[in-house]
């Protein structure tokens, strides 16, 4: 099943990245450039998962 993603916005000053989408289902989809620092990894709400790209809502 495909989600339907609402365009919240855009930082347009970056050639458009980040661009922050909404789900139907009260989520949130992030397109950007992947973060790998282990310094700003460790300020995320949610570890990330190794090769995933899904962070769920705090």
């Amino acid at each position: 099943m495909t989600r339907q993603l609402r365009k919240v916005g855009t930082n347009s000053g970056n050639n458009g990245c980040p661009t922050l989408y909404e789900t139907e289902g009260g989520t949130y989809v992030v397109q950007g450039d992947r973060v790998t620092d282990p310094a700003e990894l460790a300020q995320l709400d949610k570890p990330h998962r190794r090769g995933g790209r899904r962070h769920g809502a705090a």
